[in-house]
């Protein structure tokens, strides 16, 4: 069966880790635009002499490291499996839109093909240089637009996964 459209995709080590440090900030930052709110009104109880508010403050600001340590172990996790897997953490990947499926060839690893059904997909994340097609685990397939036409893979995409949510 011939594919729909046919991506080439590749990404730098610096490039991947950017993907996967800043694929979710929007939702992060909301969370942290969340917690900074209840941290100033916690300032604002301890002014008024309710000194035990200082404990929000503080929680507040764990959550917040925490969070951003997460991300950053998160990163360094998935650049290390590249590593130590493949030898190297750029990528080099064919995509391949079938009419039932996206199939995945990792040159990186011996051109190791992966296939999945569009419904697998509960999110797609569209940034300006590239998009994540995500599943329920959190993994799924970086798609450059770098030499693809962007508006085709997105149009594809909104016909054939309806379930997904659209994320920026």
């Amino acid at each position: 069966m011939e594919p729909i459209y046919t991506a080439k995709c590749s990404m730098t080590e610096k490039q991947h880790r950017y993907a996967i440090r800043n694929t979710r900030n929007r939702a992060r930052y909301k969370e942290y635009l969340i917690i900074s709110i209840i941290c100033l009104i916690c300032i604002g109880f301890a002014a008024c002499g309710f000194r035990i508010a200082f404990a929000g403050v503080i929680w507040g600001a764990i959550m917040i490291f925490q969070s951003e340590q997460r991300v950053k172990s998160v990163t360094d996790e998935r650049i290390g499996y590249c590593n130590l897997y493949f030898g190297r953490a750029d990528t080099s990947n064919t995509v391949n839109f079938y009419s039932d499926g996206v199939e995945c060839i990792n040159h990186c690893n011996k051109d190791k093909a992966s296939k999945s059904e569009y419904g697998k997909y509960e999110k797609i994340y569209v940034k300006t240089e590239y998009l994540f097609l995500c599943d329920k685990n959190v993994s799924g397939i970086y798609v450059t637009f770098e030499g693809n036409d962007k508006e085709q893979i997105i149009s594809i995409l909104k016909e054939k996964c309806p379930q997904a949510q659209w994320c920026k």
